[in-house]
């Protein structure tokens, strides 16, 4: 399986989506945050997974940047305006 870039994406996504060794034919895939349960799916489910995850990526940067001005630095909300 050749290795598809996954470089730049949100820290959010670190270890989501290993591939496999060298010569596999198969990735493995996390969908619970602790990263628990594995699946499993082909190189061309891994290409499609890398692509999901680089198009997230300024999705959940847009989220993170709309709480981060809602919050304060110690983390509370700030008084409506």
């Amino acid at each position: 399986m050749s290795e598809v870039d996954l470089s730049n994406l949100d820290p959010a996504f670190d270890g989501v989506l290993r591939p496999g060794a060298a010569g596999a034919t198969s990735c493995e895939y996390f969908q619970d945050r602790n990263k628990r349960w594995p699946f499993h799916c082909d190189a061309e489910g891994y290409r499609l997974l890398a692509r999901l995850l680089r198009a997230a990526t300024p999705v959940v940067g847009a989220v993170q940047a709309k709480i981060d001005a809602a919050c304060d630095v110690a983390g509370g909300a700030q008084s409506p305006r």
